[in-house]
């Protein structure tokens, strides 16, 4: 199994084929993924790396109002093609999870110069009641966050007018695991459970905040009412990554590097469009480098590290090019032109 959501098993299979109309070798972990449980909202699109052969992958989550986020893997990274939907479409009305959320939801993916696929749940919805499936990912160990970077719009996303100026959006990070023998990414902004519990929301049940420990890693949105996540004024909906589910897995290979750019679109629930390029370095990196808009920006500077940046809008891989140096003197470029 890999290190990546629990693919539902769906009456129209979305399935590579090769020219005889077989399926391909592991391609059958492409499309759209429920997760470990189908009524919490949270799907995923993902493509295998067993799939992609490091030839290259996209995967993008959707919904009825249209795209939510989408995850680019270059040709020559081995890792798996995995996004999630940020929590979208639950909580919005009455109904289990599994209606407004996964049943709501579909999966778009392609990889290696093959036709794009789409994918959705099952014919179960809508509004049956979810049921849970099992997990058979290793356990995440060696779990850390690492790597910074600040948020291209500096505001939260809910924050009030008249609010202190001095308020800022929380930072940017990788959370990093290993998983089994794969290394594991995901990013997401940090907040500190502390600071937070000023903001929090209180509510007959208690404080927003309360059971939060330490530095967080998920995903912030803009507020709203009958919205999931935990209630921070000023700030938005906070809910931590569900790493139980897996992540961006995969390994160092040839390039010695894990590398992928995942933009989050821009919609009322979401907030502006934003571009994350990320990635975790081996121990045979020198310097990671970002080419954008006229000028080269660091972005790692050492062996085995996580990096990140975050920029403003939607970015083609090819307008973000990174720049991975390497001891000997070699230049790799990702995605290659040639």
């Amino acid at each position: 199994m890999l290190g990546a959501a629990v693919i539902v098993a769906v009456a129209a299979a979305v399935i590579l084929l090769d020219s005889g109309g077989r399926i391909e070798s592991g391609c059958e972990e492409t499309g759209y993924a429920v997760g470990s449980s189908d009524e919490d909202g949270v799907f995923f699109a993902v493509v295998s790396r067993d799939c992609a052969r490091s030839r290259g992958a996209w995967c993008e989550t959707r919904d009825r109002r249209g795209p939510i986020a989408r995850e680019t893997v270059d040709p020559g990274i081995d890792q798996d093609c995995v996004v999630y939907s940020q929590f979208i479409g639950t909580g919005l009305a009455t109904g289990s999870g599994r209606y407004l959320g996964e049943c709501a939801g579909t999966a778009r993916a392609g990889t290696g110069g093959r036709p794009d696929v789409v994918s959705g749940p099952d014919e179960r919805c809508p509004g049956g009641a979810g049921s849970r499936l099992p997990s058979r990912k290793p356990r995440p160990t060696a779990v850390r966050i690492g790597g910074r970077a600040a948020d291209p719009f500096r505001r939260p996303p809910a924050v009030r007018q008249g609010s202190d100026r001095r308020l800022e959006a929380p930072p940017w990070s990788l959370l990093t695991w290993r998983q089994g023998a794969l290394t594991c990414y995901e990013p997401g902004q940090v907040i500190d459970a502390r600071r937070f519990r000023g903001f929090a929301a209180v509510y007959r049940g208690g404080r927003q905040g309360e059971g939060l420990r330490g530095r967080i890693l998920g995903s912030l949105r803009p507020d709203a009412k009958f919205a999931v996540g935990r209630q921070f004024f000023d700030f938005g909906r906070f809910l931590p990554y569900p790493i139980a589910e897996g992540g961006s897995c995969g390994r160092l290979g040839d390039a010695d590097l894990l590398l992928s750019r995942t933009v989050l679109y821009r919609r009322p629930d979401l907030g502006p469009a934003r571009t994350i390029v990320a990635g975790i370095t081996g121990r045979n990196v020198r310097r990671v480098e970002l080419a954008t808009a006229g000028r080269t920006r660091l972005l790692s500077a050492s062996a085995k590290t996580p990096f990140i940046a975050v920029l403003r809008g939607k970015r083609a891989p090819s307008k973000t090019p990174v720049l991975v140096r390497y001891p000997s003197g070699l230049v790799r470029r990702f995605p290659d032109v040639h």
